[in-house]
């Protein structure tokens, strides 16, 4: 199986354009460890960047590998240390393993079975009911008084660094090209970006979010229950950034008229109009690059 997975994994890789130097996809010792008996490379695994893929121990456990590039921003290390820590208060991924190796690395967690809230947008399965089911967790991790204790921070000061680092940062392999992003907006992500680093709201820390609130890492699952996946930015922050994101999303997908509903589900008193426009277009910043 080892040689079976790490052939499988590098032919991927090599599509992408990524040639691991230090030759073995993954250390014999982890899938070991793993004892895995399958993989399938999981259908949405279209993403330039990361390669995912379920396995299946020799227990015919369901497992879910995510692998990358070794990342400047939004390491696997930090997403694994946010599921052990949202794993106590809300339905998440437990992590089976982790590892890192000089140019790339690798997450496994337990398999969740059911359909996320942008697959019911796009197949139209009770779209406007998984909207609110996502727009009442937001609401609910957002009133968390888990936030107390949360020793991860995703503040504007957070954002404004990463989105800088994107711009420095040498993406060959992740796809972003600027000539689609100034196709979209009619200007460089500089350009873009610059306003958005001058003229900004008061920063606040006071609230729990994900992070990365983009529809697909929200799953409704078989059971009915409700599961936050991808958590690697979670931390204390400003509920708008959440919000904002979600939005654009739908907007993306051309489903605005989803929108009232999400906010109605989530709490409209609770909403700055000023900020969540903001934290709307930093949202597509991010989204683009």
């Amino acid at each position: 199986m080892t040689q079976t997975l790490n052939e499988l994994l590098a032919h991927e890789l090599s599509e992408r354009g990524f040639k691991p130097r230090n030759g073995a996809i993954l250390p014999t010792h982890l899938i070991e460890r793993l004892k895995i008996r399958d993989v399938t490379l999981a259908p949405f695994s279209a993403s330039t960047s990361q390669l995912w893929a379920k396995l299946t121990d020799d227990e015919d456990t369901a497992l879910f590998l995510k692998l990358a590039v070794r990342r400047l921003t939004n390491p696997f290390s930090a997403e694994r240390d946010r599921l052990i820590w949202i794993g106590r208060f809300f339905d998440a991924p437990e992590v089976v393993d982790y590892w890192a190796g000089e140019e790339h690395e690798v997450i496994v967690t337990t398999w969740r079975t059911g359909k996320t809230v942008k697959d019911c947008v796009l197949e139209g399965a009770d779209a406007e009911g998984a909207i609110r089911r996502a727009g009442r967790f937001l609401r609910e991790l957002h009133a968390s008084p888990a936030v107390s204790a949360c020793p991860f921070h995703r503040d504007l000061p957070v954002l404004h660094a990463d989105a800088t680092l994107l711009l420095d940062m040498e993406r060959p392999w992740e796809g972003a090209v600027p000539s689609e992003f100034e196709e979209t907006f009619g200007k460089s992500p500089a350009e873009y970006l610059a306003p958005l680093l001058a003229d900004f709201p008061e920063n606040d820390r006071t609230t729990l979010v994900h992070g990365e609130a983009n529809l697909a890492n929200f799953l409704i699952g078989d059971d009915g229950g409700f599961s936050v996946l991808d958590t690697g930015r979670l931390g204390r922050g400003d509920r708008h950034l959440d919000l904002g994101l979600a939005i654009w999303e739908m907007e993306v997908m051309s489903v605005p008229h989803l929108v009232a509903p999400f906010l109605d589900e989530y709490d409209r008193d609770a909403i700055d109009d000023n900020r969540l426009e903001y934290f709307r277009r930093l949202a597509g910043y991010f989204w683009h690059t």
